[in-house]
């Protein structure tokens, strides 16, 4: 299994850990989650934090070091659950690569929302954090364009270490360096056997030529562990549904994102790094049901 080297030079674990859904719910009801409103107004959820945190430890331990964030999620109390994890993880935060995405109703205070989330896991720096999305249309709310500046500065007072994008198109991801003065470390964007089309291969394809990583999240959603495809090659290898649909993403140079809490089955996304599909699986993978939605 071979470690990803990302733009900054940190080796990552190819699986990263995703905490979408950490002491979180989406409630489309609740106002209890104003400031991030705006996604299904996500909210706190209290009562399983201990199942949570050993369910995090545990991704840690077997090597996971990447941790994906956001401020959304649990309208920032799940950042505080996953910092009790990192605290009492035994893993020493020079081997964590820890990315942070900035909602869009924080892009009027980039600065004091970054510093706020630092607090909230307990660290003084994110390897990369950048704003959670390009679409504003409707929000009362800064373009993306104008937290540029806010990025840059975090990086030059050391409080990230690099940038990341998500769910940016190529010709935004030029402009966003354009802004900055610098090449961004990581990108984002929806990911999977079901979700591949003709936009997210020229995303692949200009992270590849341009040595931004991308980072594939919802990389088993949406049917992915059902598909006759996946579920055949799987089959073959004597492995899990699973390690299938995130070897592929894999494969195509992306790391994909995924959620566990139970230690089997964060046992099982760790081993998908040891699966190696031939071309040939990989060609029947690919296409299998192609989506076209871009997250906004």
């Amino acid at each position: 299994m071979q470690q990803i080297t990302t733009a900054s030079g940190k080796s990552v674990f190819p699986v990263g850990v995703g905490t979408f859904g950490i002491a979180s719910r989406e409630n489309e009801q609740t106002a209890e989650a104003l400031r991030y409103q705006g996604y299904k107004n996500v909210e706190p959820v209290y009562g399983n934090e201990e199942r949570e945190i050993a369910g995090l430890q545990h991704s840690l331990q077997v090597g996971q070091n990447y941790v994906d964030t956001a401020g959304l999620y649990g309208a920032g109390y799940t950042n505080e659950v996953v910092g009790r994890a990192l605290a009492g993880s035994g893993v020493p935060r020079s081997d964590l690569f820890i990315a942070h995405n900035v909602w869009k109703s924080d892009y009027g205070r980039v600065y004091d929302a970054v510093r706020e989330h630092l607090g909230k896991l307990g660290i003084s720096h994110f390897d990369v954090a950048g704003p959670h999305s390009p679409y504003t249309d409707g929000w009362s709310t800064p373009s993306w364009e104008a937290t540029m500046e806010d990025f840059a500065r975090l990086r030059e007072e050391g409080l990230i270490l690099g940038v990341s994008l998500s769910n940016f198109k190529p010709e935004a991801i030029a402009e966003a360096e354009r802004r900055l003065g610098f090449r961004v470390t990581t990108a984002q964007a929806g990911y999977s056997v079901l979700d591949q089309d003709p936009r997210k291969q020229e995303l692949r394809d200009y992270c590849e030529k341009n040595g931004i990583q991308l980072v594939g999240y919802q990389a088993l959603s949406g049917g992915v562990l059902q598909n006759a495809a996946v579920r055949e090659i799987a089959a073959a290898h004597n492995a899990s549904a699973a390690q299938v649909g995130l070897s592929f993403v894999m494969g195509e140079g992306i790391l994909p994102l995924a959620k566990a809490l139970d230690p089997h089955h964060i046992n099982d996304n760790a081993g998908a790094a040891e699966l190696m599909l031939t071309p040939a699986e990989m060609d029947a993978l690919r296409n299998q049901g192609p989506d076209s939605r871009i997250a906004a």
